[in-house]
């Protein structure tokens, strides 16, 4: 499957920010008294939110009896990431 997202690697930058590639970063919005770091946890999984799709995707297509609660919870993930 074809992704819309910037393509990575994705990483952490020292809680604050997450590099992108090679020339993006997603950084925490200023507040006034200062800059917001951001949570090591969510910066860790934005960071691994590419790895994650295409893990999932790779999951779901090795699943013989697509049934169930956890199919059917991934399929749910799987569309929200992809914005349907």
């Amino acid at each position: 499957m074809t992704h819309q997202h910037t393509p990575g690697p994705w990483r952490n930058v020292e809680n604050r920010a997450v590099q992108i590639g090679t020339s993006y970063f997603i950084h925490p919005c200023q507040h006034h008294s200062g800059p917001v770091e951001i949570k090591p946890a969510d910066a860790n999984l934005i960071a691994a939110a590419p790895d994650l799709l295409v893990a999932l995707e790779d999951v779901l297509n090795m699943v013989e009896e697509p049934e169930g609660p956890y199919y059917h919870g991934a399929r749910r993930a799987l569309a929200k990431a992809l914005g349907y």
